[in-house]
């Protein structure tokens, strides 16, 4: 069913009426014309407003917003919109007897034949919290944590077994309410597609796009992970080994992509001058930071850090920004703020912290950062107190991050 509300034309969820849901529409509209609604997405396109369309002060919806400029437009002629598509799907999916919760309506607003911007409104689980937020958080119990696991690995077999393939098959595309971690319910399908059958390639390249995401995720749950996915346990041995194989191929690819996407001005980075100095930057960092790292002698606040190269040519300056870049998002480097260079010196700039582990506690956890490293390549030579910082993982436990990536040899 179709209804035109605010120059905008909505396609209502199967089973909604009109007259019910066309207030709620209106209200939508109206917080983003007013500038009452306020995103929690920084990105150029995209935009996620929480709203407050009913009776409460609480957000019970959340507004997800697609501008498309005039070449994007051109290029999506004859393709539906982000919003349109992602109702259809989970419809789709919501028919299989998948656990997805319904869009209440996807809306396009049009000029001539081209979409323009795109809107989808999508009612709030309450009590919801997407499961890269829980394992960050560590907020789970051992119980939990156990009987999440097994869910997450039998819901992601139906799904591949009902045809969903998903280009961003991540933790934050699942969400689990509180009190029934058993339970957890697919979301997101901006990139997702349906197939008559999903092979085992493509089975492999979005399990370890999942795996990627939690490097905090023990071994025994990875295992649980997979005996609920594979229901048997000889096959679960066989998808821990292809795993291993899929996730070092996925690691390079984020090599290369990031390579790209941290080097040039974007949504998350950009290409910074300072002083003489140039390099790039986490849009995140703050101006005086990048004043006091290009000082003489570098200054840095107590929550940063400073790392210091002799020797360094441009392309190696890029090479360890990029690296730095990769190794935090795996959990194995202190997350990195900046990078300057000039004249063959480069000066890097990463979150610190002041936090030491008793002296017993940092030999395994630097014995622990070495075995991880060399997952992925070689691990520097020198491996000491002095090259690593400190950080505690979701349940207090004490991990060694890499200060500085020199030294590291990526495996390829």
């Amino acid at each position: 069913m179709y209804e035109s509300v605010g120059g905008v034309r909505w396609r209502l969820r199967a089973g909604v009426r009109a007259p019910e849901v066309r207030p709620l529409l209106e209200q939508a509209l109206e917080a983003l014309a007013t500038g009452t609604a306020r995103s929690t997405k920084t990105g150029r396109r995209k935009a996620l407003y929480p709203l407050s369309l009913g009776r409460g002060d609480a957000p019970d919806f959340l507004l997800r917003c697609n501008h498309y400029p005039w070449h994007v437009a051109l290029r999506r002629l004859s393709r539906a919109s982000h919003a349109l598509h992602e109702l259809e799907m989970a419809e789709r999916l919501h028919a299989r007897g998948l656990p997805v919760p319904l869009p209440l309506a996807a809306g396009e607003r049009r000029c001539g034949p081209l979409v323009r911007a795109c809107f989808l409104l999508i009612p709030i689980v309450e009590g919801a919290s997407d499961i890269l937020h829980l394992a960050q958080e560590g907020t789970l119990s051992s119980a939990e944590r156990r009987s999440l696991a097994k869910a997450l690995g039998d819901l992601s077999r139906r799904a591949h077994d009902a045809g969903l393939l998903q280009d961003d098959f991540a933790p934050n595309n699942f969400l689990v309410r509180s009190g029934a971690p058993a339970e957890p319910l697919l979301i997101d399908f901006e990139r997702a597609r349906l197939k008559r059958q999903v092979d085992i390639e493509a089975r492999g390249w979005m399990l370890a796009k999942l795996v990627r995401a939690l490097p905090f995720v023990s071994k025994t749950d990875r295992l649980r992970f997979l005996l609920a996915y594979t229901r048997q346990r000889s096959e679960a041995r066989t998808w821990w080994r292809t795993l291993e194989e899929v996730a070092h191929r996925l690691f390079l690819r984020d090599l290369k992509r990031l390579g790209r996407l941290t080097t040039r001005d974007g949504p998350r980075f950009l290409r910074v001058r300072e002083g003489g100095w140039q390099g790039w930057a986490q849009r995140e960092a703050a101006p005086t930071a990048l004043h006091d790292l290009a000082a003489d002698p570098p200054q840095s606040a107590e929550a940063h850090a400073t790392v210091v190269y002799h020797g360094v040519s441009a392309e190696e300056a890029r090479r360890l920004w990029v690296t730095a870049n990769l190794l935090a998002r795996r959990a194995l480097h202190a997350p990195p703020l900046a990078l300057l260079h000039r004249a063959g010196e480069a000066r890097l700039l990463l979150e610190a912290s002041t936090f030491l582990p008793a002296p017993r506690e940092a030999a395994a956890g630097i014995e622990d950062l070495r075995r991880r490293l060399a997952v992925w390549g070689a691990p520097p030579t020198e491996l000491g107190p002095d090259s690593v910082t400190w950080v505690r993982d979701p349940r207090g436990r004490p991990i060694a991050l890499l200060h500085g990536p020199r030294g590291f040899c990526v495996q390829v």
